[in-house]
């Protein structure tokens, strides 16, 4: 529900402003629902809007916020991080698990060659 609170703000801000980070408005936070409240906070600390005393302004965040559904640059970076970290993981857990195999493979390879050597020799020990 915040996240919609956040959308409508910063869409109101926007739309005052005309888009211009030049022109500031005031709203009369005193007036704020405790949620448009909360919204305005989060904005400010997502650096979407810019606060100067009782001025706000837009940042250059503002537009991106609104063109991606309520996310910030950095929050679509964090999510694209942590799909490559779950895509490194997944590589490594495969990784994991064919050189396990290939382990394996490896100690009965040294177990034929052994049993084969011990055929030799015993058959040239005869």
């Amino acid at each position: 529900m915040n996240k919609e609170a956040q959308m409508n703000l910063a869409q109101r801000i926007w739309d005052d402003t005309k888009g211009n980070p030049l022109v500031s408005v005031y709203y009369n936070q005193a007036k704020f629902t405790e949620e448009e409240n909360l919204a305005f906070q989060d904005l400010i600390k997502k650096m979407v809007i810019k606060r100067s005393r009782n001025s706000i302004f837009v940042s250059s965040q503002t537009k991106f916020f609104l063109e991606n559904n309520g996310k910030t640059e950095r929050e679509i970076k964090e999510e694209e991080d942590k799909k490559t970290k779950e895509k490194e993981l997944e590589l490594a857990i495969e990784a994991n698990s064919i050189s396990k195999k290939s382990m394996m493979i490896s100690g009965v390879a040294l177990f034929i060659s052994f049993i084969s050597i011990c055929i030799s020799i015993f058959k040239s020990g005869k």
